[in-house]
């Protein structure tokens, strides 16, 4: 893990938990499934810790992304130009 967080820049649980995030959060862009499927889709233990993690990563719950993305369209920021926070894209380096 120390050489992962070296390569990447992050721990492996924050790089794993952003992953997640932007997978979710395609889900609740483009389907109509409900927060229990997407979060297991998406590789939440629970709806709770998906819900949490969003809160960490975008700034809103999953499903208030959703509303907001319904409302708008616009998955990356809202009226404000701000909400909801950008999801900061992890790059993923090729292997030495």
């Amino acid at each position: 893990s120390r050489l992962f967080e070296a390569q990447v820049g992050l721990t492996v649980g924050v790089y794993v938990e952003r992953v997640r995030v932007e997978a979710a959060r395609a889900m609740l862009d483009g389907g109509d499934e409900g927060l229990p499927v997407v979060a297991d889709r998406s590789g939440f233990g629970s709806t709770e810790t998906m819900r949490r993690a969003s809160l960490r990563e975008l700034g809103v719950t999953p499903g208030a992304y959703r509303a907001q993305f319904r409302t708008t369209g616009i998955a990356s920021e809202g009226a404000d130009g701000v909400w909801p926070r950008t999801v900061h894209r992890v790059p993923v380096s090729p292997q030495a």
